[in-house]
């Protein structure tokens, strides 16, 4: 049995992969205000694996391990409490120990094992002394308080770490479907739309308008999935178009479901219906600043006040105010009181990285952001736009878009060329004038980013001028930034709007890089 649970102790802490890793500063803070307060040369943050006892962080020694048959510790591990050691050369256990005998010549030892959610002693925080000692009762609640905290920080930077795990395949999940969905839903908006210019059969025609939105609808749907994923992964904020109010009604809505909470919300009706920002991190924000008022409480009842400030042509401040109704006190136990405030530090980092202002009282917690306001749409009117005549060359691997792509281009009476890779878009460029060039950016054998480069450096830069539009199923931040460093002349989102297409195929031709 004992075999066992130490079996089940050993791979507890192997799911941490903590040992061997970098030294942490919370941790040592924690180990050095362990040895001041009980007034030791030596303290330590020890963990302990099958052979060894590796010090995670220690104060006063040079050695970063040493055998586990010989560590104290290994007796810390096997109590509930603190275990102490007033006298190592007149305990029987610790007499002919070589860390008595020899350095650092231990008498004195103690240390509260490091427990962790599933109940496993991973190691302990202990202090030891050269001379024989005790500790007195406030030292013994500090070492039991601060074990406490040392296994929370360890317990909060594998959960983190999970976290991150979780979100790494999310993204490529989500990413999967991203790329995979956008192909046929180009198809099927691209078929609607030339039915539709085509027929002029009402009946008919509400179908294919019918037909059409929902596919709209989708893309919209995916455009939002992708830029959430993008916003949870990446470091770099992701500004969308959104409903302030709808958004916190809908966070509200998910918090009133716990029973032991009750959020209102007091709403500036001033603030413009739709305005612009990370959208996701600002839902991040609310929802751990809730969290911070909620770990360690039976009962929580909070107002959001939303108000709009200083106001300019395109951009408003707005504060965000999280007062505490509740005639319940705040926790004072050690876990929930770090757990509280590891929410509220890390929604306060996201405050700073939106480059918004936080204050912090007692019952209330105000932070202030700066929001854009989109401007005012103007409908395009792609009818009037005349591109017949000019040259394109489409670069697009599958056939299902070319052959939308190829129908569309013969609407407008352009001709064009088909390339199926890169490699072949830079030959194709090379032995024939074209006007525009639509890349697709993610292609077998030399992929859009590759053929942009060798077009732009063909014959020394001769076709730097080019006009090179890009076509790209992917959203994200990170491939925008791609897209935006390669300067081209624009780039259209599949599935893409034949009116956005032409638009931008007109707009290309009058493109002058920089």
């Amino acid at each position: 049995m004992k075999a066992q649970l130490e079996q089940a102790r050993l791979e507890s802490l192997k799911s941490y992969e903590i040992m061997d890793t970098d030294p942490d500063s919370i941790l040592d803070s924690m180990t050095a205000l362990a040895a001041y307060v009980c007034d030791t040369p030596i303290s330590l943050i020890s963990l302990l694996d099958d052979k060894r006892q590796w010090f995670k962080s220690r104060v006063g020694l040079d050695v970063s391990e040493t055998p586990r048959e010989i560590a104290f510790c290994d007796f810390a591990i096997d109590q509930k409490t603190l275990f102490e050691v007033e006298d190592a050369q007149k305990d029987k256990r610790f007499c002919n120990n070589p860390l008595v005998i020899d350095d650092p010549n231990i008498r004195f030892y103690a240390g509260f094992p490091l427990i962790n959610e599933e109940g496993y002693a991973l190691g302990t925080l202990c202090v030891i002394d050269r001379k024989p000692r005790k500790l007195n009762e406030q030292q013994k609640n500090a070492i039991e308080l601060l074990s406490k905290m040392a296994i929370t920080c360890i317990e909060t930077k594998r959960q983190q770490k999970q976290m991150k795990e979780s979100l790494t395949s999310r993204k490529k999940l989500i990413d999967d479907i991203d790329f995979e969905m956008r192909t046929p839903l180009n198809a099927i908006m691209g078929i609607s739309s030339i039915l539709l210019d085509k027929n002029k059969n009402k009946s008919i025609e509400d179908e294919l308008a019918l037909l059409s939105s929902s596919a709209e609808n989708m893309v919209e749907l995916i455009n939002n999935l992708t830029a959430s994923n993008s916003t949870a992964y990446d470091d770099s904020p992701l500004d969308v178009d959104f409903n302030l109010r709808q958004t916190l009604n809908e966070i509200i809505n998910n918090t009133n479901s716990n029973k032991d909470l009750e959020v209102k919300l007091i709403y500036d009706y001033a603030i413009p219906e739709i305005i612009v920002a990370d959208e996701y991190r600002l839902s991040q924000i609310i929802y751990r600043l809730i969290a911070s008022r909620l770990i360690g409480r039976s009962r929580t009842k909070l107002q959001i006040t939303v108000e709009s400030l200083d106001k300019m042509d395109d951009s408003l401040d707005i504060c965000f105010e999280l007062r505490d109704l509740s005639s319940s006190v705040l926790p004072q136990d050690s876990r929930s009181f770090y757990e509280q405030n590891v929410e509220k530090n890390m929604a306060t980092d996201m405050i700073h990285g939106m480059n918004g202002e936080f204050a912090s009282q007692l019952n209330s917690m105000k932070f202030i952001l700066n929001f854009q306001i989109p401007k005012q749409k103007v409908n395009s009117e792609p009818e009037l736009l005349d591109i017949s005549g000019i040259n394109i060359l489409l670069v697009e691997d599958l056939e299902t878009n070319q052959r939308i792509a190829a129908q569309f281009l013969e609407m407008w009476k352009v001709k064009y060329d088909i390339a199926e890779n890169g490699q072949q878009a830079v030959i194709a460029v090379g032995k024939k004038q074209y006007d525009v060039v639509l890349m697709d950016m993610h292609m077998p054998v030399m992929d859009g980013y590759d053929a942009v480069k060798q077009i732009k450096s063909l014959n020394n830069g001769a076709y730097r001028k080019l006009p090179i539009i890009a076509l790209t199923a992917s959203v994200t931040g990170s491939d925008e930034e791609k897209i935006n460093n390669l300067k081209l002349a624009g780039y259209v989102t599949k599935p893409f709007n034949p009116n956005v297409l032409k638009s931008t195929i007109a707009n290309a031709l009058q493109y002058e890089p920089s």
